[in-house]
Parts: C-alpha cells; sequence; structure tokens
C-alpha cells in the first residue's frame, strides 16, 4: 500500500501574535504547526502501513523552515517528506497549492491511497484536497472517522452531522479525515534527531516542469488585507442604588445600542 498524505504547514491559531503598531496579524513572529486535521491523517497513514505494509510519502507547499516539522511526522512513521519550497512560491492560494501538490504526487506516484485532514486549522476552507483529488482524477470521501482499507477498497465511515454514513469506495482515492478518528501519537525529540537527513526531500517548481510564468497563472486569489477582530469595551459602570431602576438603566443602554 502506497501512501500520500498532505500536511499543511500554517500557523498555530491558539498562539497569533499581533502586531500591536500596526494592528495586524504578526505570521512571521506567530508559532507554526502541522495543522492537527492533517497529524491526524498521519496518524491513520501509519496505521494502515501497519496492517497492510507499504510506504508513507508526505506532501508540503511551504517555506523551507517547514522541514523540522516534517521531520516530526516521518518520526511518527512516514517514510518520506517532500517540501516543496521555491523563492518563486509566494502567497500560494488554494488553487496554486493543489495544482504544486497534484504535480508532486503524480511525478513521485502512482499511490494507492491519499489522505489529508478535512479542512487546515488556519483558513477551515476544506478546498486544497478537494481540488487535489479533482486533478489527479480520484474519487474523494470526506469526513472520514474510521477506515478499513484493503489491497483495492477502503470502507469509510464518514460523520455527516445528523447521520452516520458507511461508504465503500475504490482505490486509488483521497479521502479527507476529521479528528474524530484517531489521536496522533506524539513524538520525542529524540525520535525525529534519528530521523535520517536525506528523509525530507527538497523540491523546486521546476523539478515538478512548473515555471514562474504557470504558476501566477495558477494564483486565482489575492490576499489584501488580514487584521484581527478588536474588541473594545464601552466600560459604563450602572451604579443605580436600586436593583429595579438599575434594570432599566441596563435595558435603556441596550435598546440605544440596537441589541435588543
Amino acid at each position: 500500500m502506497k501512501i500520500a498524505v498532505l500536511a499543511k504547514y500554517c500557523v498555530d491559531p491558539a498562539n497569533l501574535r499581533i502586531d500591536p503598531a500596526k494592528g495586524v496579524i504578526d505570521f512571521a513572529g506567530s508559532p507554526k504547526k502541522i495543522s492537527e486535521a492533517d497529524l491526524n491523517a498521519v496518524e491513520e497513514a501509519v496505521r494502515i502501513k501497519g496492517s497492510l505494509g507499504g510506504s508513507i510519502h508526505i506532501y508540503s507547499v511551504a517555506p523551507f523552515e517547514a522541514s523540522k516539522l516534517l521531520r516530526e511526522t516521518l518520526a511518527m512513521g512516514a517514510d518520506k517528506a517532500y517540501l516543496i519550497a521555491d523563492v518563486n512560491i509566494k502567497n500560494p492560494d488554494a488553487n496554486a497549492t493543489a495544482h504544486i501538490l497534484s504535480r508532486a504526487i503524480e511525478k513521485n506516484g502512482p499511490y494507492d491511497l491519499v489522505l489529508a485532514g478535512y479542512a487546515s486549522e488556519d483558513r477551515y476552507a476544506g478546498s486544497v484536497a478537494v481540488m487535489v483529488a479533482e486533478l489527479l482524477g480520484l474519487p474523494h470521501v470526506a469526513y472520514a472517522t474510521k477506515i478499513e482499507a484493503s489491497e483495492d477498497s477502503a470502507r469509510v465511515e464518514r460523520n455527516l452531522g445528523d447521520k452516520v454514513e458507511m461508504v465503500e469506495v475504490k482505490l486509488p482515492a483521497m479521502i479527507t479525515v476529521t479528528p474524530e478518528i484517531n489521536q496522533p501519537r506524539v513524538v520525542t525529540s529524540l525520535q525525529v534527531m534519528k530521523v535520517p537527513r536525506d528523509a525530507v526531500v527538497n523540491v523546486k517548481l521546476e523539478d515538478l516542469g512548473i515555471t514562474p510564468e504557470e504558476y501566477a497563472s495558477f494564483l486565482l486569489n489575492e490576499q489584501v488585507e488580514l487584521s484581527p477582530v478588536v474588541v473594545k469595551r464601552k466600560n459604563i459602570l450602572i451604579e443605580e442604588a436600586d436593583p429595579a431602576a438599575s434594570a432599566r438603566k441596563l435595558v435603556e443602554l441596550l435598546k440605544n445600542e440596537g441589541v435588543i
């Protein structure tokens, strides 16, 4: 069983840093991570590999510094990671990322199974994996909470909120998983240090036959601005002695603000 896993390198939304002078998110200074749902996908790939044998390759479009975090996915049990980092890759949107990933997977494939998280932690759009499936001509099963894989097919339990559905899909296929599917293992620093240096392969656009001009044609969206929500409190103190008067004052203030 040859498995590819998509891994999104993103900012840690729980530890965002704000530039106080500009009032915008400091992406460069904010801690980074591999998106949690993608770690679930890695864990599930390791489980399937343990049952059926084979190999696991991780794919990520990210800056060069993502190499350290990709080594952690290798310490989890993956065999090789392809880090697609290039100076010409600037602010890639979902469409550009999907085209790059599909080219890389095509070059090193074919794969029996492609796994990914149902959405990334930074945007929760859930679009890249679907686009990759379309570009590779693969069937896609979303929101997997359980996978029973064999050599030529997979039975997938998917949670749709109001019901649970069982789907059987012929391989090769793309399956996107939710956090309910497993608990990703935590690797130690020693395990990461034991990962061979050449296990992370640096890939450039030219290695995939993508010119800067073609990359530019992939870009469909332009990010104009991204800023945090600023909440300002009015700090109004109601000091009426009578509780009933305080309640009337509060209602009056809420009406004035259009809350009620």
